[in-house]
């Protein structure tokens, strides 16, 4: 216990008349005052101390799907496939699936076949059914009907929604929650 305490004095003695010496103590206190905190803190949280940087993403978390297209002549439907990222809730895989048929065709110009603007309201799905609601957010009036493109939209909708989610069997459209209203004539063109 003696010795202990001599080398304390004598340290002390040695940090009072060395400012160098002293510094070099107190950054040393310091530091190892903050390295302790650290692992009291990681321990508290559960949490490897040196798990300091977070790990890496995974770059591709894609999924390949197929989409159904209506084509420009208000007739036909055309299937291409697309890379999207993964989307583990239904809803808002058919909403991205929805948005994907409103956009057209990556090799076509077919985003004219909309002729409104329109967006989701809500969807609801249960058992094997899938209800979406849309509305319109503004209306062009400029904009063109294709003759038949509101039938082939909703063909290509539901035949998208049916290869993609397996499980629904039926989609229903409605318009401001009323079914089977005509989409583009409710918007006022």
């Amino acid at each position: 216990m003696d010795s202990l305490k001599k080398n304390f004095l004598t340290l002390k003695k040695n940090i009072e008349i060395n400012k160098i010496e002293r510094n070099r103590f107190l950054m040393i206190l310091i530091s190892t005052l903050f390295i302790i905190d650290y692992l009291g803190f990681c321990y508290l949280v559960n949490r490897n101390p040196f798990n300091i940087f977070p790990s890496f993403p995974i770059m591709d978390k894609k999924k390949q799907i197929t989409l159904y297209l209506p084509d420009i002549d208000g007739k036909n439907i055309i299937k291409e496939e697309r890379r999207v990222s993964i989307i583990n809730d239904l809803e808002k895989l058919v909403r991205q699936l929805f948005e994907e048929v409103i956009t057209g065709s990556n090799f076509k110009n077919t985003s004219i076949i909309v002729s409104v603007d329109i967006f989701i309201r809500k969807i609801w799905i249960y058992n094997n059914n899938c209800i979406i609601d849309i509305g319109h957010s503004y209306i062009n009036k400029n904009s063109i009907i294709i003759p038949g493109s509101e039938k082939i939209f909703r063909k290509a909708l539901k035949m998208t929604i049916n290869k993609n989610i397996p499980s629904i069997t039926q989609v229903i459209i409605l318009e401001r929650g009323i079914p089977g209203k005509n989409l583009w004539e409710s918007a006022g063109i």
